[in-house]
């Protein structure tokens, strides 16, 4: 099979995907166009040997020429013409294109390629579906929608909310889990304590680590939750801690600095994390993690909250977000109904700490998350790929 991405080559699910799917089945060969505003140089370094070719759709310009906007503007097009051109000079050797994500880059990617008679897949990634409101993007998704031979979607809630949306025919539709990277190294890992993960990440084995939200997206409700937190300072524990990880999405500076003003105003020892997080990181983040707040606006079928469960903290979630596939599996987590529930729940929480971790620790075993390691659910996809083939 030789498949063509399209999508961020950079993310780590579209990589650890990729590597998955060629370790597993050695026939495969993927090439990828990259939609993401990036060095050609850099993105080839970070992606050696990742795909046998790599397409920069829209590389920054480098040296003098992407300092000065009007000319790098024309170089960038110019280049992603090329770009396109290239792609359709092989586009009859590519048995399918998987399209990661139904955004408005990759939609352009696909208007350029004459890929009529190329079997197409479409995977959805949460955002693009649950925030085409707030982006203008209702008519994207639905135009590509009737271009796809195939829809992946992860979640049986997912499915469900898209078909009340976009008519579309259920013999499309495949459930495809995203695998998570980290919570294979937590399996692999499981030996590691709380105490060491938090001794690897500076802190003392006694601290309470609060985690809040996972990225740097404003969906995140970051003020929301800290203001949630101030309100009930007095009752905070002394050995509390809280991280915010704030290493990926797109939030404005401004936001930022609103971020890191109302998390001081607390009071509380913060730790923000910006910097790119390796998988082994993230996986330490999690393991010392003791209590993980999770209430954004919309998400799909959140990887990261996820392995916070597997790593046994004790979550905190929006009753408002599909969750109820982790429910069936008997996993345990306490909810909110809206942001002012959020204070009361968390100093309950807080208060109950010892109680709710043997809780989760009885409740939130390994094999309740097997299938969403990479191992398990690579299999789903190379099945929905093949397909092609009918």
């Amino acid at each position: 099979m030789k498949l063509l991405i399209i999508g961020d080559a950079l993310s780590q699910f579209t990589t650890n995907f990729s590597r998955e799917l060629k370790a597993k089945y050695t026939e495969v060969e993927i090439d990828i166009v990259n939609f993401v505003n990036v060095n050609t140089g850099a993105l080839k370094h970070r992606l050696n040997g990742v795909y046998s070719n790599i397409y920069n759709f829209r590389p920054l310009p480098a040296g003098l020429i992407g300092k000065i906007p009007k000319i790098r503007g024309i170089v960038a097009r110019e280049e992603a013409q090329q770009c396109i051109k290239a792609i359709n000079r092989k586009i009859s050797s590519y048995n399918v294109i998987l399209m990661h994500g139904f955004w408005n880059a990759n939609k352009q990617i696909l208007d350029n390629l004459y890929a009529e008679h190329v079997f197409k897949v479409g995977a959805f990634w949460g955002g693009d579906f649950y925030d085409r409101g707030i982006n203008g993007t209702t008519h994207v998704v639905a135009e590509l929608l009737e271009r796809m031979d195939r829809v992946c979607i992860s979640t049986k809630n997912m499915e469900k909310d898209i078909l009340e949306v976009f008519d579309i025919p259920k013999s499309k539709i495949r459930n495809c889990l995203f695998g998570l990277k980290p919570l294979d190294n937590l399996f692999e890992k499981w030996h590691i304590t709380q105490a060491d993960a938090k001794k690897v990440m500076g802190f003392d084995e006694q601290d309470i680590i609060l985690t809040c939200g996972y990225n740097a997206c404003e969906n995140m409700q970051h003020l929301e939750m800290l203001r949630s937190i101030a309100s009930i300072r007095k009752y905070l524990p002394d050995r509390l801690k809280i991280i915010l990880p704030l290493t990926y999405g797109d939030a404005t500076q401004d936001y930022l600095n609103a971020i890191k003003r109302a998390a001081e105003s607390i009071n509380v020892p913060c730790t923000f994390l910006q910097q790119f997080l390796s998988d082994e990181e993230v996986m330490m983040l999690r393991k010392a993690t003791d209590v993980f707040i999770q209430v954004q606006q919309t998400d799909a079928y959140s990887g990261s909250m996820q392995e916070h469960l597997f790593a046994q903290n004790i979550v905190i979630t929006g009753a408002w977000l599909p969750y109820e596939q982790l429910k069936e599996k008997g996993i345990y987590f306490e909810e909110v109904g809206n942001m002012n529930q959020l204070s009361t729940k968390l100093m309950e929480v807080l208060q109950s700490i010892d109680k709710l971790k043997r809780k989760v620790q009885k409740f939130n075993t390994c094999d309740k998350f097997s299938g969403s390691r990479w191992q398990v659910c690579i299999d789903d996809w190379y099945n929905m790929l093949n397909e092609y083939k009918q």
